[in-house]
């Protein structure tokens, strides 16, 4: 089994039902997909529920950590226990994605913030105020890792944010940077963990070296 945790807010729903909706069907199609690769089960379970007891009762093989549309800081510290343990102590094969991403390497110990700030454009969007990266973007990779095997350095990848990771916290490698964005991926050091800026479970049939490199991982820790 694989555990597909999604990092939306719960009250998303409430906020911004369209966004919500929206939310809901890539994580649907995100699931399927994994199925897919994996050639296994994939439950998806909101971060509110996710526990360590959940993770010892299910015994997955692997954990993707979903990106969110919401701001870190509208959290409920106490809602997020049982993925702030799963981030610290990295216990099985782990792929974490955009908010997801910026949570784990902030638990190591890096600082998280927006990408720049747009004097004068407070009448905007927060992604608007900030700068931002969205849509298919090109992100620069260094060779090496196995799970970029039959990526060209110059890869493509789905963006969608507006948030960004300042530096690689002690224990981590940074591999890949994009012109807007420094820290786009990093592989921990000793353990089996990986997470990007970017949206690699959005890809499409012109741009597929998300596939390509959520495959890698499947392949790598599961299919073996």
């Amino acid at each position: 089994m694989i555990l597909y945790i999604d990092f939306e807010h719960k009250d998303l729903s409430t906020k911004d039902p369209e966004l919500a909706l929206n939310a809901a069907g890539r994580r649907l199609r995100a699931k399927y997909r994994f199925e897919e690769m994996a050639q296994d089960t994939c439950l998806i379970v909101r971060y509110d529920r996710f526990s360590q007891s959940l993770f010892t009762e299910l015994g997955p093989k692997a954990i993707v950590c979903s990106g969110h549309n919401t701001l870190h800081s509208d959290y409920d510290t106490d809602d997020l226990v049982g993925v702030e343990w799963l981030l610290k102590t990295l216990p099985i094969p782990l792929f974490t994605i955009c908010g997801s991403f910026q949570s784990m390497l902030q638990l190591w110990g890096a600082e998280i913030g927006p990408l720049r700030r747009k004097p004068g454009a407070e009448d905007v969007s927060l992604m608007e105020q900030y700068g931002y990266e969205k849509g298919y973007c090109e992100v620069i990779h260094s060779a090496g890792p196995p799970l970029l095997e039959g990526i060209p350095t110059e890869m493509t990848m789905h963006q969608n944010h507006f948030w960004e990771v300042k530096s690689c916290p002690v224990g981590f490698t940074a591999i890949a940077s994009s012109e807007l964005c420094a820290l786009q991926a990093v592989v921990h050091n000793d353990s089996p963990v990986f997470g990007c800026q970017f949206h690699p479970e959005e890809f499409s049939e012109e741009h597929d070296h998300g596939r390509i490199l959520l495959q890698n991982f499947f392949d790598q820790w599961i299919n073996d």
